[in-house]
Order: C-alpha cells, then structure tokens, then sequence
C-alpha cells in the first residue's frame, strides 16, 4: 500500500474514487511494465481495505465506491513462471527453517502449500515403503494419497528427522 498503491491514489479522499481512476491506475501500473496479474492482486488488495473499512464500527468511510467494481480477469494467456534456480536459491538462503522444509516437500511432492504442507507429519513419512501420506485439500478428490519419496528429498526428510530429535523439548525449556 505505502510503496505502491498511495503514492498513486492516497491524493485522492476514499469516497470519490471513480471507476474511471481505477482504471487509469491500472493502465498506468500496466504501461509501467507490471504483469496484469500484480496489477489485479493490487487492485483486489484495495477493495479488501476498502470493505474493510466501511465494515468498523464506526464506519471509517460511509460509502465504499469500490463495492460494485469488478476486477478484470487476468488474460488466459498469462501463465506465471516458475521461478529460476537462483531465486529459489536466495529464497532458500534467506528462508527460516520451517519455510526450507515446506518449499522441499512442495517442490518435490507438488502438494498444495498450505493445508496439505502444513498437515503433514511424522507420522505420514514411510521411509520403509518411500512413500508420503497427504492428507488432501478439500478439492473434492480422495481424501487422502500417497506420493512417491524422491531420493534427493528422501535425503532431506532423514535429515529433518535427525535435526528434530535432537530438538525434542529444546523451544519448551527442557
């Protein structure tokens, strides 16, 4: 908001943004080079501030111009790219922990980041079959499924094991 969004629209008083200003604020965003998608995201993120605000008690704006504004889709053309190796590798150096392990299990499961990522445990792990229990995102598919350890992130797991045995109790103060 502070880097982007205000210094092109903050002049401007929340209730009278107009349809036409959005739209000028999105071709100025997208002649300055932005992916239309960015430009979407931004856009979303103001109308989220906006409900947000005509939502307190009190009200902090008495009319949200931005409730009936229909954000354009992102061309179908436009498929994000996956990052390179060098930025995975400075996402990785600069990553905490908990972070590095679920980018590995990702990247090599493909599993959703988030819920799926984030439910998995020990438990879940068959060093013996190779294979990871996913307990599945509620996307209307089998609940759960088994993935395939690759070796390379096989190797990871063992290490993760070994690094948290040897933490068990360290953050509780044992």
């Amino acid at each position: 908001m502070d880097r982007i969004i205000l210094p092109i629209l903050g002049r401007l008083q929340a209730e009278t943004l107009s349809t036409q200003q959005l739209n000028e604020y999105i071709q100025k965003r997208l002649t300055e080079g932005k992916k239309r998608g960015t430009v979407i995201r931004e856009i979303t993120i103001l109308k989220a501030a906006f409900n947000w605000a005509e939502l307190q008690d009190p009200p902090l704006i008495q009319r949200n111009p931005l409730s009936k504004y229909t954000v354009p889709k992102a061309r179908d053309g436009e498929i994000p790219t996956r990052p390179t190796e060098e930025e995975v590798d400075r996402i990785l150096r600069n990553a905490p922990d908990h972070l590095i392990r679920a980018i590995g299990i990702h990247w090599y499961c493909g599993v959703r980041p988030g819920g799926e990522v984030t439910r998995i445990c020990w438990a879940d792990v068959d060093f013996s079959a190779d294979e990871l229990r996913i307990v599945s995102a509620q996307k209307g598919g089998p609940q759960t499924r088994y993935i395939p350890i690759h070796a390379d992130l096989r190797d990871l797991l063992l290490s993760w094991k070994e690094m948290d045995r040897k933490n068990v109790g360290v953050n509780k103060g044992q």
